[in-house]
Order: C-alpha cells, then sequence, then structure tokens
C-alpha cells in the first residue's frame, strides 16, 4: 500500500505510515505469503508488529524507532540495533531494598543494558548492606522492647 503523503510502500492493512506517520486509507485485503520473512519489531504502545525500518507504528502511529532502540526480530526474537534503551528506575529498589543481594539481582538484570549503571546499583546494595551491618554490630544487635524504659 503506498502512502499518499511520501509515496512510500507500507504492509496491506496498516492503518498509517511506517515512514512519515500520515494516516492511510483502510483497505481489508488478506495478506499475501512471502517467500522470505521480513525482519518485524514491537511497538512498545500497542504490541503490533512493524517492519523493520519503520519510524512509525503502522496500527497506532506512533514513533517506533527513536535512536537507540533495539528492533527485535518476531520470528526470531534476534535483536538489532544498538542499545535496548535505558533500564527502569525501578530496578534501584533492588539494592535499596534488599542490600547485597538486591545488587546482585540488579547487576544481572541489566549488565547488558548499561553495564555502568548496573554496577552503581550493586555498589549501593554492598554500601547499604555494610551500613545495616555497622549498625547493629555498634548497638550490640537489634534493639528489643526490654532494652527501653518506660518509667
Amino acid at each position: 500500500m503506498e502512502c499518499p503523503n511520501c509515496h512510500a510502500m507500507n504492509e496491506t492493512g496498516a492503518r498509517f505510515c511506517g515512514d512519515c506517520g500520515a494516516t492511510l486509507a483502510i483497505t481489508r485485503v488478506a495478506p499475501s505469503i512471502t517467500a522470505q520473512p521480513q525482519p518485524q519489531f514491537y511497538c512498545q504502545r500497542c504490541g503490533t508488529t512493524n517492519p523493520a525500518g519503520s519510524k512509525f507504528c503502522e496500527a497506532c502511529g506512533a514513533s517506533v524507532n527513536p535512536a537507540g532502540v533495539s528492533m527485535t526480530n518476531s520470528r526470531t526474537g534476534d535483536t538489532t540495533g544498538s542499545k535496548a534503551g535505558k533500564p527502569s528506575g525501578a530496578w534501584w529498589l533492588l539494592p535499596v531494598l534488599f542490600g547485597v543481594v538486591g545488587g546482585i539481582f540488579a547487576w544481572t538484570a541489566i549488565k547488558g543494558k548499561d553495564s555502568e549503571l548496573a554496577w552503581r546499583m550493586f555498589a549501593l546494595g554492598l554500601l547499604i548492606t555494610v551500613f545495616v551491618i555497622s549498625f547493629i554490630i555498634s548497638n550490640d544487635g537489634f534493639p528489643s522492647f526490654s532494652d527501653f524504659s518506660f518509667e
């Protein structure tokens, strides 16, 4: 299907142009069978598969290929492109809440995406664990209710 705005070719049944994001005329045609499967990736907004190289999702029109986002082949699961995006800030909760164990889990999960950030999370978990152990040792263990006088 040809885009009326930029004249780029799009897959049959696409609602938006993969190059410029313009709305396409809706046509209902049975999908054709191709001998060689084309690499595709998923839209992060709606989950629709799109052909590699598209800048906009063909189903919802969202920008799907900003610089630095990897594309995943929907058939093989292979990724191409550069980094797979910045890890979520929620990963910081692991070392904060679980100390060195959380730091190890966070490091393992994101070391492939951002190795420097992964090491920072591990270091934070280690520092929090050392701080808690130092606090416990300096106070002769955890305080109990028998340590407090209510008189």
